[in-house]
């Protein structure tokens, strides 16, 4: 069962949960609270290996958007030597950092990895290797070291798949365009379409390519045939 948490960090660095029931699991994506904004992560894993040899080819997509849908900040690309936990954390990492400098005190995490998000909830419970270690105790210490008493929330949420398209598509954009991890402030291929869907304002393919075709549904008749010869 998926199910979204809310957690906070207090200045001793302690976790505290709150369980929630499941969300409504049907749409594409569901904007943040009034206030909050939401970010998004997703790492992809490419056949080839990584250039030292360790491991497969990752790369990450983060975007933060608004209730509004609206894009933010993003980041994608390539992270080398890294596994999938650690590259999601990285992306993570880097989009909370921006939301601190931002001031952006209410904060919504979304990821697909059932291990990150069963990590960031059970610390005290869970045995890490010290190279995972230092992925989570960044995300901790950026947390508590920013803490505003009264003021900064962060939730975190494990969602299905398909509520994690346009991070997912940037994710695979980024391994296919880009050499390295980075934050881009322009838009990039398709991103415009996946930024629409997920707020609802974009019709099947073939309609679009029908609106396409026929002019948002105008039918222009084509010129006279010739006359017989």
């Amino acid at each position: 069962l998926l199910a979204h948490i809310s957690f906070s960090f207090h200045f001793s660095g302690s976790l505290s949960l709150v369980q929630a029931g499941p969300s409504n699991m049907e749409s594409f994506w569901e904007v943040p609270d009034e206030n909050f904004v939401k970010i998004n992560v997703h790492c992809v894993i490419a056949e080839q290996q990584a250039p030292n040899g360790v491991g497969n080819l990752k790369a990450v997509g983060v975007i933060i958007r608004d209730s509004k849908g609206e894009d933010l900040w993003k980041a994608l690309g390539i992270l080398p030597g890294l596994t999938e936990k650690q590259a999601i954390m990285t992306g993570l990492q880097a989009a909370c950092d921006h939301a601190i400098t931002k001031e952006w005190d209410l904060t919504h995490i979304e990821t697909v990895s059932q291990r990150v998000y069963d990590t960031i909830g059970q610390q005290d419970m869970i045995m890490l290797n010290d190279d995972q270690l230092e992925v989570y105790r960044n995300f901790n210490t950026i947390f508590a070291n920013n803490f505003k008493e009264g003021i900064t929330k962060r939730r975190i949420a494990c969602i299905p798949r398909f509520m994690n398209t346009t991070a997912e598509y940037l994710a695979n954009y980024g391994l296919a365009n880009m050499s390295e991890f980075g934050e881009v402030e322009h838009s990039v291929g398709d991103l415009e379409f996946h930024l629409a869907r997920d707020m609802g304002r974009t019709l099947p393919p073939p309609f679009v390519m029908g609106n396409l075709i026929l002019g948002d549904g105008e039918v222009v008749d084509g010129p006279p045939p010739p006359p017989p010869p």
